[in-house]
């Protein structure tokens, strides 16, 4: 299955910060405990950053960057990189010998990460002048929202030590999804503690490669 997408990411080290939490939630707390937890295997290619590699709930993925906006300013403290992405994802059917390679204690450990995972979502979908409309709950597959998104908010753990993440990914990629991402980010940040500096705003393979220098 091939899906494309526009995305834009930060990451940063250490636990996630309260006020960060209340604002996501509308100051509710989160009860993290309750939160699904799932570890995704990345292969890290070294000094590659366009090429994401992985195997998640049982699927091989892939992931290679099509296009770059450059730094956006999608608000005046918040600054993303915002690029355009096409994943393939093959079941076990597939691409069954990928997967145990890349999950079996085989892999190399100089190219495998493990990234353990708690993530939640907010899901839009756009009317047709792009603004974006919240959704209560994420679309059924048989949906077929044709231009819909989400802001993620995201606790990592790599080798136990936390990191946490903030990521909005809307789709299809076409020529009038720009505008859309753009305004559903100004919306969906109103409000946020702090700044979104440029140089923490990456893609997962830059990020995971930057672990591993």
């Amino acid at each position: 299955m091939q899906t494309t997408s526009v995305e834009a990411r930060w990451f940063a080290h250490g636990e996630l910060p309260s006020d960060v939490e209340r604002w996501f939630r509308a100051g509710e707390p989160i009860d993290w405990s309750r939160v699904p937890s799932r570890t995704d295997s990345y292969i890290v290619l070294p000094g590659v950053d366009d090429l994401g590699i992985k195997v998640r709930e049982g699927n091989f993925e892939v992931k290679g960057r099509r296009s770059a906006f450059g730094l956006v300013e999608l608000k005046p403290r918040a600054h993303g990189l915002v690029e355009t992405w096409i994943k393939w994802s093959y079941g076990r059917e597939h691409a069954g010998s990928l997967i145990d390679l890349a999950t079996t204690r085989s892999a190399s450990s100089s190219l495998r990460v493990d990234v353990e995972k708690r993530r939640l979502q907010r899901w839009y979908r756009f009317a047709r002048d792009g603004s974006p409309i919240a959704l209560d709950r994420a679309p059924r597959r048989d949906e077929n929202l044709d231009r819909a998104g989400f802001l993620e908010l995201s606790r990592l753990a790599v080798d136990g030590a936390p990191s946490w993440s903030i990521a909005f990914e809307v789709f299809p990629d076409d020529s009038l999804i720009f505008e859309a991402f753009t305004k559903l980010a100004s919306q969906a940040l109103e409000g946020f503690p702090g700044a979104l500096e440029g140089d923490r705003s990456r893609s997962y393979p830059a990020w995971l490669g930057a672990l591993r220098r």
